[in-house]
């Protein structure tokens, strides 16, 4: 006939094969194969106790299953004992010694309970009171060597996993010990309270109950805890299992207390007085599953909401940001008000390949290092993107040996806990990496939290580091055509520019030249020659910058400068060139100094773009660029430094402000009428004036 036991046997196969998964999952981990041994000797120990009530009457084949029960119960403690030496870490020196020192007393009762009759004398089932009972004569060392070594075990077992809680230094060990903790009280306290103890007190009636439900739920929940290495925290999985039992109990006892009530007072109800007796306990189930349940799971999973409802405002957010440092300091205000972490820094996808710049303050993106990976890493977490763990990397089989050691050593270089890499159309852009929290350790929800995070943040990154790359392409732009000239041409970047585009502008031409620098380069090598017209050119170029002016070109040693907003900017750099030229003499200490000359002019420009398809220049063209040239060569005729034209000086709002001197008429090369120049002294210049020729 056909009974539970025959499926408690079933269930017995079904943990051993439970334990070979775990053991299948990394057979190389000691931890997995003494689980192993763990559950198949447990699958011997409550098959033989099942199989036994499958047979009433039949001492002749109960008693050895009962003998085969206790032998393998001894050596399931005696194991349990061992595996609280080096689970979820090692503790033991001698790991070979150590299991074979546990195991002899076991393996000894293992010798004795099958040659005779020391431990179980006879066991035999029978019918009592409708059920099935078991009736036990223990042998002569059962009481006095098996039971105590059994509990010793136990208790050995709950203190090695308690020093072990108490040595582990990782948040994940700590999470294992917890569920082990579970699956112990679980499984081998009650196993043991109620197939030793009750049934020496006298109470053998209990006996099947400790491997029907202390056995099932260690090895489960310890299946669970191997397997799952990224579970949910323990205080998550007991919060979870408490709202499901109270909803279970809330919804089912109303209904079976309403149905009960009916049944054993049928003649006190009417159709309509039992319809409204079962709609009242319909109406407690629906108020409760409306109204109470989802306040408590508000309760249990607050956490769980306001992260959700954080990374929803997070993204929304940042949608909104353009600048890279907003979105970093929009990152880290965001990691410092959930997760608390003692440090963050960022790690970013530099110009080169494999290089990676180091933000360690969002708020100031100068403090910054820099950090080469290879390919092959790169690679590897682009195939592999997920939030990167120190205890992961240290406990988890997945990974490779060279992968966890490479892993390690990067969460060592930034003293983090926890590295959120971002990945965007299959490559590495960049990584956020998290010291460890200021109070307790990053749990499962928080990581969670992160992994959701990077998807905003990928894209958000991604969008903000292409526009930081334009930025600094135009800056780079820049140094080639200047800011002013594009937007004088209303482009915002260069690659808004065409050939042939122009504006007219009335502008001030600012020419300065180094007199007599071919006779002096003649004196100088190449590199000489190269070096000394940029150092010359760093302290003459920013003049311009400075007086509301830009560099319109390098003409060898010759300055092109041009000034939008009138000439009073113009003079006002020419002369403060020529007292950055002595400063600049003196730091030189050549034995012959340099001189310029200056030429400005005033009058309307064309500023646009000349050349053909593949190459390009942005110029100014008119004959006030000519004058302005013509005038710089002039200070070599006059024997002077600063040479303005009429137009120059008058458009200036205070002539009277500017020292100056009329040099007279003169027939510019190329100019139909004469012009009317002048000199500019520069402070504390005596005058001076060559009669032209």
């Amino acid at each position: 006939m056909f009974t539970t036991y025959h499926v408690s046997v079933a269930f017995s196969a079904l943990l051993a094969l439970l334990c070979l998964r775990v053991l299948l999952h990394d057979p190389r981990r000691i931890q997995n194969q003494v689980f192993f041994a763990i559950g198949l000797a447990v699958a011997v120990f409550t098959g033989s106790i099942y199989l036994s009530f499958l047979y009433p009457e039949r001492p002749d084949i109960t008693t050895p299953l009962n003998r085969i029960s206790v032998i393998f119960t001894a050596i399931v403690t005696s194991l349990l004992l061992y595996f609280s030496l080096v689970f979820p870490t090692v503790h033991v020196r001698r790991k070979r010694l150590a299991p074979v020192l546990i195991l002899a007393p076991a393996l000894g009762i293992l010798l004795l309970g099958l040659l005779d009759d020391l431990f179980v004398a006879r066991m035999v089932v029978h019918e009592e009171a409708g059920g099935l009972v078991m009736d036990r004569q223990t042998g002569p060392l059962y009481r006095f060597l098996y039971a105590p070594l059994v509990m010793f075990n136990i208790g050995g077992a709950i203190v090695g996993f308690v020093i072990q809680y108490r040595r582990s230094t990782t948040h994940i060990e700590r999470k294992q010990l917890a569920y082990t903790a579970i699956g112990m009280a679980g499984g081998g306290v009650a196993a043991t309270i109620t197939c030793i103890v009750l049934p020496l007190l006298g109470y053998p009636e209990f006996y099947v109950m400790g491997p029907a439900i202390g056995t099932p739920v260690f090895i489960l929940v310890m299946v669970y805890n191997f397997l799952t290495f990224k579970a949910m925290d323990v205080d998550q999985l007991l919060s979870t299992s408490v709202l499901w039992v109270l909803s279970l109990c809330v919804s089912a006892l109303p209904f079976g207390l309403v149905t009960y009530v009916l049944l054993r007072n049928t003649e006190r109800f009417t159709v309509v007085t039992g319809t409204l007796f079962m709609l009242l306990g319909l109406g407690f189930v629906y108020g409760y599953q409306n109204l109470v349940q989802p306040a408590i799971n508000r309760r249990l999973k607050r956490k769980v909401h306001d992260y959700r409802r954080l990374i929803q405002r997070f993204n929304l957010r940042i949608l909104k940001l353009t600048k890279l440092q907003d979105l970093l300091t929009s990152v880290t205000d965001l990691l410092t008000e959930t997760l608390q972490p003692r440090s963050i820094s960022f790690l970013l996808q530099g110009v080169g390949r494999g290089e990676y710049t180091i933000i360690s303050d969002a708020r100031d993106l100068q403090r910054q290092g820099s950090l080469t990976l290879s390919t092959d890493r790169t690679r590897y977490i682009v195939e592999n993107a997920e939030v990167l763990e120190r205890e992961q990397l240290e406990m988890n089989p997945v990974y490779a040996p060279e992968i966890r050691e490479a892993g390690k050593r990067y969460l060592k270089a930034f003293d983090a806990e926890v590295s959120v890499p971002l990945v965007f159309e299959g490559r590495l852009i960049g990584a956020i990496n998290l010291g460890p929290r200021q109070k307790g350790y990053y749990g499962r929800i928080e990581i969670e939290f992160l992994d959701n995070l990077r998807t905003g943040m990928n894209v958000a990154l991604s969008n903000s580091m292409l526009l930081k790359d334009i930025e600094n392409i135009n800056t780079a732009y820049e140094r080639f055509v200047p800011r002013e000239m594009l937007s004088f041409l209303g482009a915002e970047s260069i690659v808004d520019v065409g050939l042939g585009d122009h504006t007219e502008v009335e502008m001030t031409v600012l020419f300065a030249d180094i007199r007599a620098f071919t006779e002096l380069s003649e004196e100088m090598t190449p590199d000489e020659n190269f070096r000394f017209i940029n150092a010359y050119l760093h302290h003459i170029g920013p003049v311009a910058r400075r007086h509301n002016g830009f560099i319109d070109k390098y003409i060898g040693d010759a300055v092109m400068a041009l000034f939008p907003s009138g000439p009073d900017d113009a003079i006002r750099a020419a002369r403060e060139m020529m007292r950055v030229l002595r400063d600049f003499n003196v730091e030189e200490a050549r034995a012959k100094p340099i001189d310029i000359g200056i030429g400005i002019h005033t009058g309307v420009l064309m500023l646009g773009t000349i050349g053909e398809a593949r190459r390009m220049e942005a110029t100014v063209i008119a004959d006030a660029v000519n004058l302005a040239s013509r005038l710089e060569g002039l200070t070599r005729t006059y024997g002077v430094h600063i040479i303005t034209s009429e137009q120059a000086l008058a458009g200036v709002a205070d002539p009277s402000a500017y020292p100056h001197r009329h040099l007279g008429t003169v027939q510019v090369k190329g100019k139909r009428r004469a012009v009317e120049i002048y000199e500019i002294l520069v402070e504390d210049e005596a005058p001076s004036f060559t009669e032209a020729p």
